[in-house]
């Protein structure tokens, strides 16, 4: 896991859009948004650092799991 538990702090959520500040430590990870449609919307990969990770689900439902996924 490239983002440590501590790493991903969610500042916004509204159920159609979220935001969080991220820690990528090693590697590379990208925002991860899961639809009530089924769809799913993955971020740009990002290298270490501290990022904005965030994403929406607007014309796809609602948001049903958001996270961070690795690559």
């Amino acid at each position: 896991m490239h983002v440590p538990n501590h790493g991903f702090n969610t500042y916004s959520f509204n159920g159609v859009s979220w935001r969080a500040t991220v820690t990528v430590d090693y590697g590379r990870s990208g925002a991860w948004t899961h639809c009530s449609d089924g769809t799913d919307i993955h971020g740009p990969l990002q290298g270490p650092g501290f990022w904005d990770f965030g994403g929406s689900c607007s014309g796809h439902g609602t948001i049903t799991q958001y996270g961070w996924y690795d690559g």
